[in-house]
C-alpha cells in the first residue's frame, strides 16, 4: 500500500447503509468532529444534509432512552471544562495582555455551564386560589385577632330616681339673682 502525500486522501469513503451513516455521524459529532469532517469521512453531499441527519438521531436518541440525556450532558459538561482550563490561567492573571478577552470568554463559558445544567431556571412558584370556606375561615381569624377580648361589667343595684315635673323645682337658685 502507497503513502498518501495529502490528508484527505488518507480518508477512505466507505459506503455504508443509510442508518449506520447517521449512526457514524453522531458518533462523530459526539467525538468533535466538524461537520466538513463527517462529510468526508461518512459521505454526505453537504454539511446541511450532515447536521439536519445529526440533529434527527440525536433527538431519535433522546427520545429512546432518557438515560443518553444525562450521557450528553456529561460529554458537554467535559468539553466546557476543556475549554475553561485552556482559559482561565489568562483569565485570572490581570496583567496578561489578554486577560480582559479571557475574562469575556471564561463567563460565557460560566454562563454555558449554568444552563447546561439549569441552574439560572426560574424557582417554582406554586399559586393557590382559595375556595369560598378557606377565605371565610381566614376572614374569621382574622377578626377574631383584631376584636378586644369584652370584660364583664359590674351590675350595681341602683334606685331609679323620677325627674321633677316643673323645671324650676330642684333646681338651685343662683346666687346673686
Amino acid at each position: 500500500m502507497s503513502e498518501p502525500s495529502d490528508p484527505k486522501s488518507e480518508i477512505e469513503f466507505v459506503d455504508r447503509p443509510i442508518n449506520q451513516k447517521v449512526i457514524s455521524a453522531l458518533s462523530l459529532r459526539l467525538a468533535g468532529a466538524s461537520l466538513e469532517e463527517i462529510c468526508q469521512v461518512v459521505g454526505f453531499a453537504s454539511t446541511k444534509e450532515a447536521a439536519n441527519a445529526i440533529d434527527k438521531a440525536l433527538k431519535e436518541e433522546l427520545r429512546s432512552d432518557p438515560k443518553n440525556r444525562d450521557r450528553l450532558r456529561d460529554l458537554a459538561n467535559r468539553r466546557l471544562e476543556r475549554l475553561m482550563r485552556s482559559v482561565w490561567a489568562k483569565a485570572t492573571d490581570p496583567r496578561h495582555p489578554e486577560h480582559l478577552a479571557a475574562v469575556g470568554k471564561a463567563k460565557e463559558l460560566i454562563d454555558r455551564h449554568i444552563r447546561l445544567y439549569g441552574l439560572d431556571a426560574p424557582a417554582e412558584m406554586i399559586v393557590h386560589n382559595p375556595d369560598s370556606g378557606e377565605i371565610e375561615a381566614w376572614v374569621l381569624s382574622i377578626m377574631a385577632q383584631s376584636q378586644p377580648d369584652l370584660v364583664e361589667a359590674d351590675v350595681l343595684d341602683a334606685e331609679v330616681v323620677d325627674e321633677p315635673e316643673d323645671p324650676e323645682d330642684g333646681v338651685p337658685a343662683l346666687v346673686g339673682a
